[in-house]
C-alpha cells in the first residue's frame, strides 16, 4: 500500500554511493532445491546453507571494518593537508569525520556518503576518498578470503526517504546498473558522474588552501585509483589506499586466489582472460609499491 508519510527533515542531496554483489553465490544457492528428507541429506542442506551464508557474513564483517577506516591511508597523510595551518586542517579533519553508511540486503551491499556539506557550502572529498578506499580494500581482501566482488560506484541524488531511514533515489539505479551491466566480473567499475566531478575538482581554480587539497585529492585519484580502460573506468583494487601493512599481509593471498581461478579455467575460457589481466596488474601495482619500475 501507498504510504505518503514522509518527513520533513528528509536530506535530498547529492551522494556517493558504492553497490557491491557478493559473486558465486546464485549457483551454490540453486544446488539447495528441497527440504531434507533423511539425517543425512538434512547434514549437507545445513553445510550448504553455512557456506553460503557463512561468505555474506564474512564480507558484512569486511564492509564494516573497512567503514572504521581499518585497512587505509586517512585522508590526513595527504603532504598539502600537511602543510595547512592548524586552523585549516581542523576544518578538513571535520570533513572527514563525516561518515560512511551502510545497507545490507541477502549479499549485497551499499555504503554511501553525501558529497557537501550543506551548512558550510563545501564539497566533501575527503569522504568521497574513503568511499574510494572502502571499495578498494573490500575488493582486495575479498579477493584474499576468497570471496570476490563486482560493483559500481558513482555518484547522483538521494535522500533516507523510506521509513526506516536506509538511502532511496535515482543514484540507486546508476550503481545497479554498473554492477549488473557494466562490471561483469570481479571488478567496480565508476561511473561518468564520479568520474565528470572529478575531472571538475581536479581542473578547477582553487579559492583557497583547502580548495587546493581537494584538487590534490582529486588528482591522486584520478591518476593513481582509477584506471582507464577501454570499456570504461574502474578502480585500481591495489590502490594506494591501502594500508601498507595491510597490503603486504594480504597481497600473497591476493594472487594465490587468481593463479587458483586461471588454473580452474580452459584456456579457451573469457574467466581465465580477465583473472590474467587482474594476475599481470597486480604483479604491475606490486612492482610499483614496492619502488621498482617493473622493467627488466
Amino acid at each position: 500500500m501507498y504510504n505518503p508519510n514522509i518527513t520533513d527533515d528528509v536530506l535530498i542531496t547529492h551522494y556517493a554511493v558504492l553497490y557491491i554483489d557478493l559473486l558465486g553465490q546464485n549457483e551454490k544457492l540453486k544446488q539447495i532445491k528441497a527440504l531434507p528428507g533423511c539425517p543425512s541429506e538434512r547434514e549437507a542442506f545445513i553445510e550448504a546453507l553455512k557456506d553460503t551464508a557463512g561468505r555474506v557474513n564474512g564480507i558484512r564483517q569486511i564492509v564494516r571494518e573497512a567503514i572504521k577506516g581499518l585497512f587505509v591511508n586517512p585522508v590526513q597523510s595527504n603532504k598539502l593537508f600537511n602543510s595547512l595551518p592548524p586552523h585549516e586542517r581542523k576544518v578538513i579533519v571535520a570533513l572527514d569525520s563525516y561518515g560512511l553508511q551502510a545497507q545490507f540486503f541477502s549479499d549485497c551491499c551499499l555504503v554511501y556518503c553525501p558529497i557537501r556539506d550543506e551548512k558550510e557550502n563545501i564539497f566533501l572529498l575527503c569522504t568521497i576518498y574513503k568511499l574510494l578506499a572502502c571499495a578498494n580494500i573490500i575488493s582486495f581482501i575479498g579477493l584474499a578470503a576468497k570471496t570476490p566482488v563486482r560493483g559500481g560506484i558513482d555518484i547522483g541524488l538521494g535522500g533516507n526517504l523510506l521509513d526506516d531511514g536506509s538511502l532511496y533515489g535515482p543514484v540507486l539505479s546508476s550503481v545497479t546498473y554498473l554492477e549488473n551491466k557494466k562490471a561483469e566480473w570481479p571488478r567496480i567499475v565508476v561511473g561518468d558522474e564520479l568520474l565528470c566531478f572529478l575531472e571538475s575538482i581536479r581542473t578547477s581554480q582553487p579559492i583557497d588552501r583547502i580548495s587546493n587539497v581537494n584538487r590534490e585529492l582529486a588528482e591522486k585519484i584520478l591518476t593513481q585509483d582509477i584506471c582507464n580502460n577501454d570499456d570504461g573506468a574502474t578502480l585500481n583494487f591495489i590502490g594506494t589506499t591501502i594500508d601498507d601493512e595491510v597490503f603486504e599481509e594480504y597481497y600473497p593471498k591476493v594472487i594465490k586466489f587468481i593463479e587458483s581461478q586461471i588454473e580452474d579455467c580452459d584456456i579457451e575460457c573469457k574467466v581465465r582472460e580477465r583473472y590474467e589481466l587482474m594476475h599481470f596488474f597486480a604483479l604491475e601495482q606490486h612492482k610499483k609499491r614496492c619502488g621498482k619500475t617493473g622493467e627488466n
